[in-house]
């Protein structure tokens, strides 16, 4: 078993944007994260945006992650680990994000936008017991979420 209390991480982004034509433009990224507690992660994410006029605009994004597991991660502990956690976000998994953002731009500095995403997260060695006393019942665990949100932006 490896690991520390201690973390430190490093991440390093990268990627191109630009206009395609004329009101629409990209950004598209790829981000690697690597940790001290022996997760490697990578995320890659486009944005599509589209301008209708200077007032209103409409964004898409799709976004993939994908994660390995901490060093000391285990779904199910025998003896006593130097270290160990029950946080299923230090274990294996991938998700996927879809998301759907209208924008009004009520000045140069103040826009309101309102987002829905659609979120998918499945990991690959944690699990979610249908019986807690009966591992062999035990399905990988998945999480989806849909999600509805309002919000304000402001430039300085």
């Amino acid at each position: 078993v490896s690991g520390s209390p201690n973390r430190v991480l490093y991440s390093r982004t990268l990627g191109p944007s630009g206009v395609i034509i004329k009101a629409l433009s990209t950004a598209t990224t790829y981000r690697l994260y690597q940790d001290s507690w022996g997760i490697m992660s990578h995320t890659l994410e486009t944005r599509l945006t589209r301008d209708f006029g200077p007032k209103w605009s409409l964004g898409f994004a799709i976004r993939y992650y994908t994660q390995g597991k901490a060093n000391f991660y285990e779904e199910y502990y025998s003896g006593s680990p130097a270290f160990y956690t029950g946080n299923k976000t230090l274990a294996t998994y991938h998700s996927y994000l879809l998301s759907l953002r209208p924008a009004y731009n009520v000045t140069d500095h103040w826009t309101v936008y309102l987002k829905a995403e659609t979120y998918q997260q499945k990991f690959g060695d944690a699990v979610d017991p249908i019986t807690v006393a009966i591992r062999s019942d035990d399905k990988p665990l998945e999480i989806s979420a849909f999600v509805v949100g309002l919000g304000v932006s402001a430039k300085f």
